[in-house]
């Protein structure tokens, strides 16, 4: 059963029909994606989406799971609370939310961290371009639905020898071999699993896969043996495992010196260069929010403003390979229209474009 989610916003992610346009403007794209939890576990995840349109990934804790616990944590002292694992300076902080006054250890309402007092960690930063372990004391399974904006440059990020949480960086499926992670100079290639840096993947049933990538077919090679990405434990001969996708965080086990991971949103979200079309209506501004209907069903929501009734607005939702127009709305000037999506969808990406009915 999904818990109650903090924030953000879905679409609905229904397959349609594609649609030619003329002239148009678009809006900066918007989307989520649900995290399993694990009950009494760890669980590795990252938010994939980002507060602004600038694509920044950066949130805090108030902002990630609520000024006052909107997300439904697990509350109480830090042994008896969930703990949120947050990669910082070479270690990690424990963050959790404690929802009742204590004399011994004198610590008040709100979010606090492991050996840090009583001092508010609402505002710190989880780690730019990186993810989290979730410690749930839950007794089951439970999902949490991240939104926002999302980001259509290049994410790179720094690794050192040993292991490093990286975000995936978009709400979408990323398969290993469009990840960008085997090119990046960051990454150290092997013969195998003894030699070359590791990706984990973590998966809905608490496991991980690993992955490790050959870049050149060995000169002497009985086994044959071909280049790309290998999953640890299936046939490295000539399995290929470049269409497993990535999780929303994962760890790259760096064997080699380490240096920068570059890695590449899906071909149609990438930023392409802004010229402005001079029959073009202006770029509809979508906002994200939240929403619950009268049975207690949990939606995504955008909205956004009308320009004029003289201008079609398109919804379109992203999948691999094609933008897909889900519907066309009109209003007058500076009206509200709205599109939405059920959080049981996982996941969706989407759009606005803005198109005049007849040139002005």
């Amino acid at each position: 059963m999904f818990q109650k989610l903090y924030i953000l916003l879905g679409l609905i992610s229904l397959a349609a029909s594609s649609i030619t346009h003329g002239q148009q403007s678009s809006s900066d794209p918007v989307g989520f994606h649900t995290e399993v939890i694990k009950g009494n576990s760890f669980s590795l995840l990252a938010i994939n989406v980002a507060n602004t349109p600038t694509g920044n990934l950066t949130r805090t804790i108030s902002q990630t799971f609520g000024p006052s616990n909107e997300s439904g944590l697990v509350a109480g002292l830090w042994d008896e609370a969930d703990n949120i694992w947050i990669p910082n300076s070479g270690g990690y902080l424990r963050v959790y939310y404690n929802d009742e006054e204590s004399t011994f250890p004198p610590v008040t309402v709100g979010w606090r961290a492991v050996h840090h007092g009583n001092a508010d960690m609402s505002q710190f930063s989880l780690p730019n371009n990186g993810g989290i372990f979730f410690e749930s004391k839950a007794e089951e399974d439970w999902y949490i639905t991240f939104g926002g904006y999302v980001n259509r440059s290049a994410i790179e990020t720094q690794i050192a020898p040993g292991i490093n949480v990286i975000n995936k960086g978009y709400p979408a499926d990323i398969p290993l071999n469009q990840s960008g992670i085997g090119s990046s100079f960051g990454f150290t290639p092997g013969k195998g699993i003894w030699d070359g840096d590791i990706v984990w993947c973590f998966r809905e049933d608490g496991t991980y896969d690993r992955y490790y990538y050959i870049q050149d077919q060995p000169a002497f090679n009985p086994f044959g043996i071909t280049p790309g990405w290998k999953k640890i434990g299936a046939d490295f001969a000539d399995g290929d495992a470049g269409l497993d996708l990535l999780s929303s965080a994962f760890i790259i086990e760096c064997k080699g010196d380490g240096g920068i991971i570059r890695l590449y949103p899906p071909p149609l979200l990438q930023r392409q260069p802004f010229t402005t079309a001079p029959l073009a209506p202006p770029r509809p501004l979508v906002y994200p929010t939240f929403t619950t209907d009268v049975n207690g069903g949990q939606y995504f929501l955008m909205y956004w403003f009308a320009h004029n009734a003289n201008i079609n607005y398109h919804t379109e939702i992203h999948s691999p390979g094609n933008w897909w127009h889900l519907s066309t709305q009109t209003n007058l000037t500076n009206q509200i229209l709205n599109n939405f999506a059920p959080i049981s969808l996982g996941k969706g990406i989407a759009r606005v474009i803005a198109e005049y009915k007849e040139l002005p």
